[in-house]
């Protein structure tokens, strides 16, 4: 997918421009993994999931993007199962911009944490679902590290 060089301006603002979109409903075309996951009855794909990515990497190298200023990416992540303290990390570029962990329960009592918490998807322990991540920059090679 390529765009001609170009401007988005909106009342004298430059705007942002959709260069890539990835939703992985059947394709995560270019990623390094192409394992998906869906949770229940609900038929909404995501790359990774419930015993698909434990301590793997996942990345993909994005290629012709049109000249820039700057690009942003935005994901969502989802803390699935018995995370115990372990850390998901996005890398652009070879440099660590985003990192974050779960710890599924944090009390002296496991039972509390399965009973007033949400269990979406996998097996029964609390899950952390759509974590942003958000960033800004000009540079363009993306490594997730999904633990």
């Amino acid at each position: 997918m390529t765009y001609a060089d170009t401007n988005l301006i909106y009342e004298n603002n430059e705007q942002w421009i959709l260069i890539y979109f990835e939703d992985f409903q059947g394709s995560a075309e270019g990623w390094n993994k192409e394992k998906f996951s869906v949770c229940g009855t609900n038929d909404n794909m995501f790359l990774g999931g419930h015993c698909n990515f434990a301590g793997e990497e996942a990345f993909k190298i994005y290629k012709n993007i049109p000249t820039h200023k700057t690009i942003k990416i935005t994901a969502n992540f989802h803390f699935f199962d018995k995370w115990e303290g372990e850390e998901a990390y996005m890398i652009v570029d070879e440099v660590p911009v985003w990192n974050d962990s779960y710890e599924w329960c944090d009390k002296v009592m496991q039972w509390y944490c399965k009973k007033y918490s949400i269990n979406a998807c996998g097996a029964e322990f609390p899950d952390r679902l759509s974590v942003p991540i958000n960033y800004e920059s000009n540079l363009f090679l993306i490594l997730l590290y999904l633990d």
